[in-house]
């Protein structure tokens, strides 16, 4: 086939409405297309955090309660000053 003949038969997809046929879709389908383009190479000019695909899409593994970490990690640094206040008493005392 001749160059021309080529794009010729390439000049048919041009007035394709990707936003339409992507809309088309199933679920099933966009997750296959999901992985069929993780394994494209990336553009090396977008950002790292556009190129890798997101892993963030898991479910929580409990509740989460601000005030009690912070009561946990107030109890714990007491806990480590006063171990390390009385290894140091020790040291003196020895």
């Amino acid at each position: 086939m001749s160059t021309f003949g080529y794009r010729r038969e390439l000049s048919k997809y041009e007035d394709i409405d990707e936003d339409e046929l992507l809309a088309s879709l199933t679920e099933e389908e966009l997750k296959e297309l999901e992985r069929e383009l993780e394994d494209i190479e990336p553009d090396r000019n977008l950002p790292v955090g556009q190129r890798q695909k997101s892993q963030t899409e898991k479910t929580p593994t409990g509740t989460f309660s601000r005030e009690a970490l912070m009561a946990y990690w107030e109890r714990e640094t007491r806990k480590l000053l006063e171990k390390e206040r009385l290894g140091a008493c020790d040291k003196v005392r020895h």
